[in-house]
């Protein structure tokens, strides 16, 4: 097994274009889209925008999200779905 790969996501409070700017929310770049985290714990998901997460806080969410990306970035080093 090889070792596993983690990159940093970006988190900005500048939407991406085709979004609307939300005061409360932070976006980072990930496979397929864009990972929306509220100020309420809500985790709009990279690569479906149609399924989120709730979480006890934003920064619960974020982690969330960065787990998720570099699970994505593994299978994909791996040659794998994830």
């Amino acid at each position: 097994m090889s070792e596993k790969v983690s990159v940093p996501l970006t988190w900005t409070k500048k939407a991406p274009p085709a979004h609307d700017y939300d005061a409360e929310s932070l976006w980072a770049k990930g496979f397929g889209g864009n990972y929306q985290a509220v100020k309420d714990g809500t985790l709009w998901m990279a690569h479906d925008p149609f399924i989120y997460q709730s979480h006890k806080d934003r920064a619960a969410a974020q982690a969330a999200a960065q787990q998720d990306f570099d699970e994505r970035l593994n299978a994909l080093l791996e040659g794998r779905s994830a």
